[in-house]
């Protein structure tokens, strides 16, 4: 049986566009939502960092921040028009943060309810990981945002390759060429051949593209845009020399 209108919408629709058409209450779109801030919650928490708040503001604030997003049950045409869900994102955060300033203080974790569980000491280590390369605030927003997008495709990737003996060994070789002898290495460990493994590393960085774009498609509005998002993304990782 074919989809309906509108399944087929959906079925052919981004994470972000379901967010950014979504009225108030369209449980489809907070889910989509949720799903997005709970992959990218650490570039936010990195960013109130860098703008000078300690750690437990910043929880705070991130929690208060997530709060305000979902509260609110839509995101306006003029957002909208940001077309990527990064730009939206910085753009509201930065607006959220300049109101919490003239209150004077940060509304506690959305009223007493926590949005997004994370472990303090965790995003605590990986935000002392990323201070090692300087950068603005914006700038440093858009690298954890690369950051995150790489991890998370590595996940998505080892998911994929569960259990595979070839992949525990290449993993580390995704973004970068092997040093001389390596892939000799690997196939004496697996027992296989030069050519083998390298045929296997070309498939294994295939697969890692396409999750990568399969990612970014998810934060833009229009998937003509992923490829442009998918360049920026690479740059910024680049002139960081990968650091997160």
């Amino acid at each position: 049986m074919n989809p309906g209108p509108e399944q087929s919408d959906i079925f052919n629709s981004t994470r972000w566009s379901v967010v950014a058409a979504a009225k108030a209450g369209d449980t489809l779109a907070t889910k989509a939502l949720n799903e997005l801030l709970r992959i990218y919650w650490h570039p936010v928490y990195c960013y109130v960092r860098r703008r000078g708040h300690d750690a437990q503001d910043a929880e705070d604030f991130v929690q208060d921040y997530f709060a305000s997003l979902l509260r609110r049950g839509y995101i306006s045409e003029a957002d909208r028009a940001k077309g990527r869900f990064r730009a939206f994102l910085l753009a509201d955060l930065k607006l959220f943060l300049a109101n919490a300033a003239r209150k004077g203080r940060a509304e506690k974790r959305g009223g007493g309810v926590e949005i997004l569980s994370f472990d303090a000491e965790e995003a605590e280590l990986r935000f002392a990981s990323a201070m090692v390369v300087e950068a603005e605030p914006d700038e440093f927003f858009d690298r954890q945002w690369a950051a995150e997008l790489f991890e998370s495709a590595q996940r998505n990737l080892a998911e994929d390759q569960e259990k595979s003996l070839v992949f525990e060994h290449l993993a580390g070789l995704l973004d970068k060429p092997p040093a001389e002898g390596v892939l000799a290495e690997v196939a004496a460990a697996i027992g296989s051949t030069d050519g083998a493994v390298k045929v296997a590393l070309h498939r294994l960085r295939v697969r890692f593209a396409e999750i990568l774009r399969a990612l970014v498609r998810d934060t833009v509005a229009d998937p003509a845009e992923a490829e442009s998002e998918l360049r920026y993304l690479l740059s910024v990782w680049s002139r960081s020399g990968g650091a997160q």
